[in-house]
């Protein structure tokens, strides 16, 4: 399966800006960018392929107040996106002994289960 993170990325910052009615002008100057470096992002495979720096993306990420890897996330519905639970969950995964991640997986997976999803959830789903 080959993904381009680019296009998650572009998908992600997009769908932001629509749901705070922003415009890339706003977003670049809470980003500390230029307009064209967000434009780059958001427009991403349809007028070029040029990828953005890890400073573009950090000042993306900081402007919309979620952790920069979150933009990279395909599919993520968009309360999760904005919302602090997915990293604090992620946090809390990283800081409990492997028995504890071990049932945090357990926990996860029968949720999994019990919406209704195939193994892997909606990564599985969309494969």
């Amino acid at each position: 399966m080959n993904i381009d993170s680019n296009l998650i990325l572009a998908d992600n910052v997009r769908r932001l800006m629509e749901a705070g009615g922003e415009t890339q002008a706003k977003v670049a100057k809470r980003a500390g960018l230029s307009q064209r470096n967000v434009g780059n992002v958001v427009t991403y495979g349809k007028t070029h392929e040029t990828s953005p720096t890890v400073r573009t993306v950090d000042g993306l990420a900081a402007a919309f107040g979620v952790p920069a890897w979150m933009l990279f996330i395909q599919d993520v519905p968009l309360e999760v996106l904005t919302g602090q639970r997915l990293n604090q969950v992620i946090q809390d995964y990283i800081a409990v002994p492997e028995q504890g991640r071990t049932n945090i997986e357990r926990v996860a997976n029968a949720e999994v289960r019990y919406a209704g999803l195939p193994a892997g959830g909606l990564a599985a789903k969309a494969g």
